[in-house]
């Protein structure tokens, strides 16, 4: 088992799949009732099955992370170092013209510009 330092992250794991395909890449969600190990899941191509969750973090940027259970706390965690790269081919990220982005702006419409003839 790994040992957890205070520097790192208590994440809450999802207990729904809410993220839209595009999203999730090759992560899946598993679990069918509300437990500590519901939550979206990686194979990677060393054939492990790993723990992941899609987090927004302080800075306002959304990552895909590697979670690590404590049995010591009952808890799920993950820090820093834990990130999967976003040029990562396992996982993806949203699109930003995607309305279900969290920070999704939706385009503002122009008014249509009024034709004048002008007389030459």
């Amino acid at each position: 088992m790994r040992e957890l330092s205070s520097n790192h992250l208590q994440i809450t794991r999802r207990q729904q799949d809410n993220l839209p395909e595009h999203v999730k890449g090759q992560a899946y969600f598993e679990g069918t009732s509300q437990t500590v190990n519901t939550g979206y899941y990686l194979n990677t191509p060393k054939k492990k099955h790993i723990a992941v969750e899609f987090i927004h973090t302080t800075e306002g940027e959304d990552y895909w992370t590697t979670l690590y259970w404590s049995s010591t706390s009952n808890h799920w965690y993950t820090a820093a170092e834990a990130l999967i790269r976003r040029d990562s081919t396992l996982v993806s990220w949203w699109k930003i013209e995607d309305p279900q982005y969290p920070q999704y702006t939706a385009p503002v419409d122009s008014p249509a510009e009024e034709l004048k003839y002008t007389d030459p």
